[in-house]
């Protein structure tokens, strides 16, 4: 086809020449020279307007278009039409500063990677993770302390996040935060386990990522049977990471979570603990409430410093040297352990229990997943509220609204930012995998992928070194 429009176009030069030089007597170049210059010329010009003529036709051939020429045209690559990065200066601007890359970046969730478990209690009653410290409440203008306690079901997701670098140089993924996740629907949370399936993220799934509001403005009364309601808004969560992606490439990261939804506003109480029949009551509250983890460096063998700081509050604070004999010299067991903990929650300051209650929420067969998704080149780019290092809160990074939907992509009427969904698609029916609870994360993965992707090799580090798919 070239040669056949080159021969047409040296064709037309050697006319166009002849016309031009009628009635001149001599030229510098030969004949056959001016048309051969004039050919690639003419050719050049021929072959850049087939070029925007297919380019008009088909989107993988504009300038600005990433993704692989010769695969299906997928809108995430295009940047043609981008608000902001729309040409390759803008481009460069993103490229000044490492913490400026992110603004360029693109992210969606994979197709086909979506596995879940079924609905599981990991266990009876309300457990703590005490690692966490305590949460600090305005309850009727009073600064208060309480301990935080979740119970309920749960269940877990794994997907899949593609982070895309249109840059044409290496840039930086530091952080991925979600926001705002729902299944069907419906609001969840990220929660901790205790170390079940720690595999997702070690350092990660040891932090809980909540908030609270209080809502009362009545005095917070002793006693079992004065619980008040609080509202529960999830906090952000955060998924660090220390990857680099190439230019104008993408990188793949597997993650997990563990999700829970609250059925109702009653479903998150507060308790005062201000007597020692408050904590007695408490410790032998039915369904249990236990300690999953103490807290770090507390030592609660006999003879431990948290266990003598337990006594002394007891005695001393709470003015009952009696009972604080009686508990000293009774023997073990499961009552005593749980009211030791409560009284070294007390004497730290502590005189509230939270307890919030969680339901699974649906499986993905039902309905979809989503979540607003920020992705960050560094650490600083987005602070949330409520920061531990105090640091105020800060959104200097893009966000995307991304969901994994039942059906297909639509071919007609689609939005410009319709390249943030994914859809079942072809696995329709056949997603989301199930997975046994034991099962390993990446065992899981790569199960799916054999089944659904012809036995493809997923190459990833442990979850609990650097989260990376």
């Amino acid at each position: 086809m070239i040669q056949e429009v080159m021969s047409a176009v040296s064709a037309a030069a050697g006319i166009y020449i002849l016309a031009k030089n009628k009635g001149k007597n001599e030229s510098k170049k030969t004949f056959d020279q001016q048309v051969e210059e004039k050919a690639s010329e003419m050719f050049a010009e021929k072959i850049a307007e087939q070029q925007a003529e297919e380019a008009a036709k088909d989107p993988r051939y504009r300038a600005m278009y990433f993704g692989d020429k010769e695969e299906e045209y997928d809108p995430f690559y295009d940047y043609a039409s981008d608000p902001v990065y729309f040409n390759e200066e803008m481009l460069e601007k993103a490229n000044s500063y490492a913490d400026r890359m992110c603004h360029a970046f693109r992210a969606r969730f994979v197709a086909p990677i979506l596995i879940e478990t079924d609905a599981k209690t990991p266990y009876s009653g309300w457990w703590t993770d005490a690692r966490e410290g305590f949460v600090e409440l305005n309850v009727a203008n009073k600064f208060t302390m309480a301990r935080d306690f979740f119970g309920g079901s749960l269940r877990y997701y794994v997907t899949m996040l593609e982070v895309f670098n249109p840059i044409n140089a290496n840039a930086p993924l530091n952080k991925i935060c979600f926001k705002d996740i729902q299944v069907n629907g419906k609001d969840c949370q990220v929660w901790n386990v205790g170390g079940c399936w720690n595999e997702a993220s070690a350092y990660q799934m040891s932090c809980m990522n909540r908030k609270w509001y209080n809502d009362t403005k009545s005095t917070l009364n002793s006693g079992m049977a004065n619980a008040v309601s609080l509202t529960y808004i999830p906090k952000v969560y955060e998924y660090q990471c220390d990857i680099t992606i190439p230019a104008r490439s993408s990188v793949y990261v597997c993650v997990m979570l563990p999700l829970g939804c609250q059925p109702k506003s009653t479903n998150v109480r507060l308790y005062a603990l201000k007597s020692v029949q408050d904590l007695i009551d408490f410790a032998q509250n039915n369904p249990p409430i236990r300690n999953l983890f103490d807290p770090v460096g507390a030592d609660f063998n006999e003879g431990g410093a948290a266990r003598y700081n337990a006594y002394n509050f007891l005695e001393e604070s709470l003015g009952d040297p009696n009972f604080a004999w009686q508990l000293k010299s009774s023997p073990a067991s499961e009552f005593k352990e749980k009211l030791i903990r409560r009284l070294w929650d007390g004497s730290m300051g502590c005189r509230a229990a939270i307890l919030n209650t969680f339901e699974a929420p649906d499986s993905l067969a039902k309905g979809g997943l989503s979540a607003k998704v920020f992705v960050c080149s560094a650490d600083d780019n987005f602070v949330q509220e409520g920061d531990p290092d105090g640091r105020d809160p800060k959104s200097d990074c893009p966000s995307f609204d991304l969901k994994y939907m039942h059906g297909s992509r639509p071919t007609t009427g689609s939005n410009q930012y319709d390249w943030q969904n994914t859809y079942f698609g072809e696995w329709e029916g056949e997603l989301p995998r199930k997975m046994e609870y034991s099962i390993d994360v990446k065992n899981g993965i790569q199960s799916l992928a054999d089944v659904l992707l012809d036995g493809m090799k997923i190459e990833y580090y442990d979850f609990n070194k650097q989260n990376l798919g």
